[in-house]
């Protein structure tokens, strides 16, 4: 779910309020077989959006499916 702008920052979208994606600045760190550290940016009660995220832009109306 990290992605990489054309700047060279990291960033997830979050389901945000009123289930509308919301852009985050994250850091990653170590690289594992299934995924990435995430290292700065989380609390860790964030809910990450993890399929179809490189159709949004930050405020786009999301629909969840799969809790």
């Amino acid at each position: 779910a990290v992605q990489v702008d054309e700047k060279g920052n990291q960033f997830i979208y979050l389901l945000g309020a009123g289930n509308k994606a919301q852009r985050r600045k994250v850091a990653t760190g170590k690289l594992y077989s299934n995924g990435i550290a995430i290292t700065e940016g989380l609390k860790g009660d964030e809910r990450i959006i993890t399929s179809g995220y490189q159709k949004l832009s930050d405020q786009s109306p999301v629909t969840v499916i799969n809790q």
